[in-house]
């Protein structure tokens, strides 16, 4: 496993052997290199191809080769000292930029697919095991009219059977058109550390011209902020599958349109999460987005006492589509409270809406606690009726809310008695099957 060397500079014999002899094309290096090699890519490095690149490592997830932007002028062979950051491989025209199959980690280097048209840098197309991070790089394309960076496969048969990876660790990704973007298709893909730069999508991930299947995207850390306004983070008009997207730790723009964008198509699709992500210093901000609904956070109606992220009261907007019902409800996510002691129990979640006194068929809890006495085991409870069942009016409240913009307040709780026989969390969610209806739920639960 030879280190190998590329330098778009070299005039030597072309065996890669050192940076006199280097190859000149990252092509050319990985032809006939083992799994596990090391690419030396030089500092001043600038490839460009006038036609399609097509890149294949012979890597393997356990044994990846490493391709690493250098100081041309340092140690031989590098060391920590000589990472640089300034490599750059190109394709230009009407062309394709393509690493596919293999394993590899990169760093330093910007790979750009500078075309004239709608192309797209791909990253993994096999239907086979693979893995791919970027560190410290900058993925681009240079189109004003179009692009895509394609994170995984490019048709829905290699998508269902993909099993790669692709981690992009305080990586750009670069635009240069409102219609260009990311397709993640069948590869799960972290984003964490980076930025959009340049200009930011219309859509960011889904654009038009761009293939989703089975979308599996996590971004955590990562500058949003060119995204905004009438732009969205997701375009969910353009996914027909399962998946899901979550940002997390974000910076948004103050003018960012929306974090999605179109309808969900049914059930069983994707599902779309922005946590702790803002403009400013809103950190309690959070939104969900299913077939049956969604769930934003709300400051204005909130409950006296009820959930705060130290400074802000809030609580949840759970809004459901016409396509909610009882065996597709809205979901929250998991209210968690502390229970000390043992014995008998009464757990009570708070909600109000306006207008409606609301039955167990249309909104109840779950709920998962230490029943067992003898292992973590939890046990199962719900407040809903049963299928069968009419349904019966959830239990009125005296809790105290803000209620600016409601006419006509229902204040209800959901709320359980059991038996805790080990002291730990109980868990609970709000599902609310009511079609078409707005209801808002204290995510701090009691314990009495």
């Amino acid at each position: 496993m030879a280190d190998v060397y590329v330098w778009s500079g070299a005039t030597g014999s072309g065996t890669g052997a050192n940076w006199a002899n280097a190859f000149t094309t990252l092509t050319a290096a990985v032809v006939g290199m083992a799994a596990g090699s090391r690419v030396f890519v030089a500092n001043d490095h600038n490839e460009s191809t006038a036609g399609p690149v097509f890149i294949v490592f012979p890597g393997t997830p356990t044994n990846p080769n490493q391709v690493l932007c250098v100081n041309r002028a340092g140690s031989v062979p590098p060391v920590s000292a000589d990472l640089r950051t300034t490599a750059i491989i190109t394709a230009t025209g009407t062309s394709t930029l393509t690493i596919s199959k293999g394993s590899a980690y990169f760093y330093g280097i910007t790979f750009s697919n500078a075309s004239t048209g709608n192309q797209q840098l791909i990253v993994g197309d096999p239907s086979g095991a693979y893995v791919f991070i970027f560190d410290t790089c900058t993925l681009k394309v240079t189109s004003t009219t179009g692009g895509i960076i394609a994170l995984g496969s490019s048709t829905s048969t290699n998508a269902v059977n993909d099993s790669g990876q692709i981690i992009l660790k305080n990586t750009n990704c670069y635009f240069n058109s409102a219609n260009a973007g990311i397709a993640i298709s069948g590869s799960p893909a972290i984003w964490l550390g980076g930025a959009v730069q340049n200009l930011g999508p219309t859509n960011l991930f889904a654009p038009g011209g761009g293939v989703t299947w089975l979308p599996m995207m996590e971004v955590r850390d990562v500058d949003l902020s060119l995204v905004g306004a009438s732009s969205y983070l997701v375009n969910a008009s353009n996914i027909n599958t399962p998946g899901f997207f979550k940002f997390t730790n974000c910076k948004l723009s103050a003018s960012l349109g929306g974090v999605m964008t179109g309808t969900i198509a049914g059930t069983g699709q994707v599902a779309i999460d922005m946590i702790v992500s803002d403009s400013g210093t809103a950190t309690y901000r959070e939104e969900h987005y299913e077939y049956s609904g969604s769930i934003i956070q709300e400051t204005t109606v909130v409950r006296s006492g009820g959930a705060s992220d130290g400074t802000t009261p809030k609580s949840w907007k759970m809004a459901t589509t016409s396509g909610a019902a009882y065996l597709l409800p809205l979901t929250s996510s998991d209210i968690f409270q502390w229970v000390p002691s043992t014995g008998s129990h009464t757990l009570t979640i708070e909600v109000i809406n306006d207008g409606v006194t609301l039955k167990d068929n249309e909104i109840w809890m779950d709920l998962e606690y230490m029943g067992s006495s003898s292992t973590p085991l939890g046990t199962y409870a719900t407040t809903a009726s049963d299928v069968l069942a009419s349904g019966a009016s959830v239990a009125t409240s005296t809790a105290t809310w803000t209620t600016t913009g409601i006419s006509s307040p229902v204040k209800q709780k959901l709320s359980t008695t059991v038996t805790i026989n080990q002291a730990g969390w109980f868990r609970a969610r709000v599902n609310l099957a009511r079609a078409s209806q707005t209801v808002y739920v204290d995510p701090l639960a009691t314990v009495a």
